[in-house]
């Protein structure tokens, strides 16, 4: 699942698949599933709940990478650049190794081996991943999923306080720094 798969396979499309073959079932799809059905008793929509519970996760998964690199560790909890470190396959990473200069790969390579990184190191792999428009094409993505899970809301429910709930939801994953 890391770096490596990517000289093979890996594009932006096997970085979505992996998440959603590898956790978003457990912790968005089905929950959210479970959820519908015990509150709705009935839902003739399910393909169309399974659809938009997925493209949530990818939001919420997207948003996570970000937060990894440049969210406040104070506020994320989170170990900055821990996914470069252990070298996941994150669509931030993949962009940018698919659209650097050979230098900036070597360089971004380097730090794939070590087991921290300081606040110049910091810097620089944010600097990498900025420059090289990784940044920017991960915030199309997450709003090319928001805008294709926001059409579903009306086909999955007709009930205000449900569209409400489902906007709620999404827009929490993407607002969220933490």
């Amino acid at each position: 699942y890391g770096m490596h798969a990517w000289r093979t396979q890996a594009d932006a499309e096997y970085v979505r698949d992996v998440g959603l073959h590898k956790t978003a079932s457990y912790t968005t799809t089905w929950p959210l599933v479970t959820w519908a059905l015990l509150a709705w008793k009935e839902l003739s929509q399910l393909d169309k709940l399974i659809e938009f519970a997925d493209r949530a996760w990818v939001i919420f998964q997207y948003v996570d990478d970000y937060l990894w690199i440049f969210g406040e560790p104070d506020t994320t909890w989170k170990s900055v650049v821990s996914d470069i470190l252990e070298w996941k396959a994150t669509l931030l990473s993949y962009y940018m190794w698919n659209k650097a200069s050979d230098i900036e790969r070597g360089s971004f390579r380097n730090y794939y081996w070590m087991t921290d990184a300081d606040a110049k190191e910091l810097s620089q792999i944010k600097h990498l991943l900025t420059d090289s428009w990784a940044v920017a094409y991960l915030h199309e993505q997450i709003d090319y999923e928001y805008e294709l899970a926001i059409k579903l809301i009306p086909e999955i429910t007709q009930e205000s306080d449900y569209q409400q709930l489902l906007q709620s939801l999404l827009d929490y994953f993407i607002k969220r720094n933490k």
